[in-house]
């Protein structure tokens, strides 16, 4: 009978993305693009604008403060503050910048490739 797991990190392989941060893939696609992932950003350090081509993405803020912005210009005046708990909703296309601040951050994503947000999400987000 199958148990719950718990999965050793330090075995997963990494790959570095936008040159200054860190993924870490849980699950990828039939296409090889992540599915579920975790990224490490560490202090000081800011993810430029960038957009997603591969669907929406829910993303849970694990530790630390992150600082988001939305566009295509990275603006520490126009960003706000998550914090750990606090879960993100970002479609396809949507561009978007992160930074951390005030300490190394970390978050989990999950990109929804043929999933549909329940409705009371969908209602927070239009």
């Amino acid at each position: 009978m199958p148990t719950c797991q718990k999965i050793d990190k330090g075995q997963l392989p990494k790959k570095p993305i936008f040159e200054n941060a860190m993924m870490t893939p849980l699950a990828v696609t039939k296409d090889g693009i992540p599915a579920a992932f975790q990224l490490h950003v560490k202090d000081g350090v800011t993810v430029p604008p960038h957009a997603t081509d591969s669907g929406t993405r829910i993303i849970t803020v694990v530790s630390g403060k992150l600082f988001w912005g939305n566009g295509d210009v990275a603006n520490p005046e126009e960003e706000i503050a998550y914090f750990p708990g606090d879960v993100l909703v970002i479609p396809a296309h949507a561009m978007h910048w992160l930074a951390a601040r005030e300490g190394d951050i970390l978050l989990q994503a999950t990109f929804l490739s043929d999933s549909t947000l329940i409705p009371e999400v969908q209602q927070q987000i239009e």
